[in-house]
């Protein structure tokens, strides 16, 4: 799949963002979520963070897929993800 890449302006982590292209006349949208994770709410003691993102990313609702996985701070990781097309 072509990809191309878009500048944003800043947005919240629970803002939705919506994009439509046209493509030979035909318009396409495609839905986008960024989601923000607090590693404190989501690990269990003793779980690596992979094991936990790895959790999260699965456990997440099968309406969206994952696009991409942010740089993780001490505290959060950043996860955008894409509604699946029906």
């Amino acid at each position: 799949m072509p990809k191309v890449s878009i500048q944003l302006p800043p947005f919240d982590t629970d803002d939705k963002i919506e994009i439509t292209v046209v493509v030979n006349g035909k318009q396409r949208k495609y839905d986008y979520r960024m989601e923000l994770f607090d590693w404190e709410a989501y690990a269990h003691p003793q779980e690596k963070r992979a094991e936990c993102l790895r959790r999260i990313v699965e456990g997440y609702d099968n309406e969206w897929s994952l696009v991409q996985i942010g740089e993780a701070s001490d505290s959060e990781i950043s996860i955008l993800f894409e509604r699946r097309s029906n």
